[in-house]
């Protein structure tokens, strides 16, 4: 069997997807609060509560939006644990 160079890439690219989604698990527990704290956000200074960690890493939430409980997606650096 033949290592090539795509192959390689292809194992690297899979360990960094895994490391990448499990320290944002361990940052981001399921069922934790959460602020939205990026400026550019429309979703700033709202609250919600972490739904899960996807494969890549990105986390949904579930935002309190007008009384009503709405799934958005984020990126890690968007949020921030409310303690």
């Amino acid at each position: 069997m033949q290592f090539d160079d795509t192959r390689a890439a292809r194992i690297h690219r899979k360990e960094g997807a895994k490391s990448k989604k499990a320290t944002t698990e361990m940052r981001f527990p399921k069922g934790g609060s959460i602020w939205v704290a990026n400026s550019m956000n429309p979703f700033v200074s709202f609250g919600g509560t972490i739904q899960e960690v996807t494969r890549s890493g990105r986390i949904k939430a579930l935002l309190d939006i007008f009384g009503r409980m709405t799934p958005v997606e984020f990126e890690a650096g968007q949020l921030c644990p409310a303690a």
